[in-house]
């Protein structure tokens, strides 16, 4: 019979033999690079034999990143390296200064920030650095101390109890903080319900204290577990409404159990149960009470709202908000990015920025300071790098290795100063000595260029030779 529909078999490959009772199909198709095969693991249509390929083919859709997070984070590091200068031109330069001059508020705020900065003695410089070194969270002897103990073979019920009371503190800290994230979020919620429970709402979320000191948890608390929290559940239960207000009201409760963590009473009786820990008091050098009594005193105290550490982020975020005009925004938002590479998992090195004025002239510094670290068996020392940048004067770099008291220090000048070589070098050591501290090395040399990170730390490069994956 004759084949009328023009319908003929599929071609069967003959040079593949059939497998599973199955034919191979041949491909025909110029197009179709990989085809399927149920019998074998092959490549993603699109893609080249030995090619690394791309998320959607030749040509088409992004590709795909295959640079690790460690990698990612050097690169961001390497970004630092100007910005320093970012954030003078920000805010020393005339231009600067006149991005704020006709908002409401900000200008005052400028004003303030640029009066803390004036200093006009070494003992004011001296407070202003301390004061900067104290915004960080866990800096001092007292955490210092609690640093080597972990890093120890110590029982278990001491590893516990540190671990306990770093908790309590680091929530207890937050608090001012924690505050501002539920207030933020309850505005959210506020805005996904229904017009006639968002007023009520409201009214019990402005009740909240947002000026509390840290530790000073019970009022807030109780105003959260006795009536927001009752509330939420109450709307989320009675309107079925298990979308975004339900996963805003879980992440609120989040934040609430870590301020009420905070509380100060529930700090003191974890630090009385790890000052009474008999390996504790045998292993801990020096007075552990005496130095978290400095260290309370200093960090859980209300910070002054004219301080620079104060207005300085003020500005800052002011600034990536358009306030300051928003062809300045992407200014801001760089400097505030720079700010939060310190915040990454990865970071080995302590960075601080020191703007200020010192009798007249302006200054912007930086610094980059590697601890001792003790698994390499303590006597690797502490390693630094300072840079700073004086007004009418130029560019200036340290980097200095203190081991044991011990200091290896070089210094690189502006061509200009070269010719006072020996009288800079006689105030370095006259300082140093001073300090308690003895010279093993010191040279002072003409800066070339700027010094990468890498060159100082080489120990950053060396960390990406382990696992570096992205998932």
């Amino acid at each position: 019979m004759s084949n009328i529909l023009q319908i003929s078999p599929t071609p069967v490959d003959q040079s593949q033999q059939i497998q599973s009772g199955q034919p191979r199909l041949q491909n025909d198709n110029p197009a179709i690079q990989n085809p399927a095969d149920p019998d074998a693991v092959n490549r993603a249509d699109g893609q080249n034999a030995g090619g690394s390929g791309t998320a959607t083919g030749e040509g088409g859709g992004r590709i795909l990143d295959f640079e690790g997070n460690y990698a990612s984070f050097l690169r961001n590091l390497r970004g630092l390296e100007d910005f320093p200068k970012e954030l003078s031109a920000l805010f020393f330069s005339d231009s600067g200064m006149l991005l704020f001059q006709n908002q409401e508020g900000l200008g005052t705020a400028l004003s303030g920030l640029f009066s803390s900065m004036e200093l006009q003695n070494p003992e004011e410089l001296l407070a202003f650095m301390k004061e900067q070194g104290g915004e960080l969270k866990f800096s001092g002897a007292f955490f210092d101390g609690l640093r080597g103990l972990m890093q120890e073979r110590i029982s278990e019920p001491l590893r516990n109890a540190i671990m306990d009371f770093v908790k309590s503190y680091n929530d207890l800290s937050a608090g001012p903080h924690l505050l501002r994230q539920m207030q933020t979020i309850a505005g959210d919620i506020r805005n996904l319900m229904l017009s006639s429970a968002a007023e009520k709402f409201a009214a019990l979320t402005e009740r909240l204290d947002l000026s509390a000191l840290p530790g000073d948890t019970e009022a807030n608390t109780r105003l959260i577990n006795n009536e927001i929290l009752p509330f939420l559940s109450r709307y989320v239960s009675q309107t079925h409404d298990y979308g975004p207000v339900r996963n805003a009201a879980m992440l609120f409760i989040l934040y609430a159990v870590k301020y009420e963590n905070g509380d100060k009473e529930t700090l003191e009786k974890l630090g009385q149960r790890l000052m009474k820990n008999s390996d504790f008091q045998l292993l801990f050098r020096g007075d552990p009470a005496a130095l978290w009594q400095e260290t309370a005193e200093r960090l859980l105290k209300r910070e002054a709202e004219d301080s620079f550490s104060s207005l300085f982020p003020k500005l800052l975020l002011a600034g990536a908000e358009g306030k300051a005009g928003s062809e300045n925004s992407m200014r801001f938002q760089e400097v505030l990015n720079g700010l939060l590479v310190n915040e990454s998992v990865y970071m080995p090195l302590r960075h601080s920025i020191f703007p200020f004025r010192f009798r007249g002239r302006q200054v912007m510094s930086e610094m980059w300071v590697e601890p001792e670290d003790r698994r390499r068996g303590g006597n690797g020392g502490t390693k630094l790098l300072l840079r700073f940048h004086i007004q009418s004067v130029g560019d200036f770099e340290l980097v200095s290795l203190i081991r044991d008291r011990r200091v290896d220090l070089q210094l690189f000048l502006p061509e200009e100063l070269m010719e006072r070589q020996k009288e800079v070098e006689g105030k370095v050591s006259g300082i140093l000595r001073k300090n308690g501290l003895s010279v093993a090395n010191l040279g002072i040399r003409r800066r070339m260029r700027a010094l990468r990170l890498a060159e100082v730390f080489p120990g950053l490069s060396e960390q990406s030779h382990g696992i570096n994956i992205r998932i």
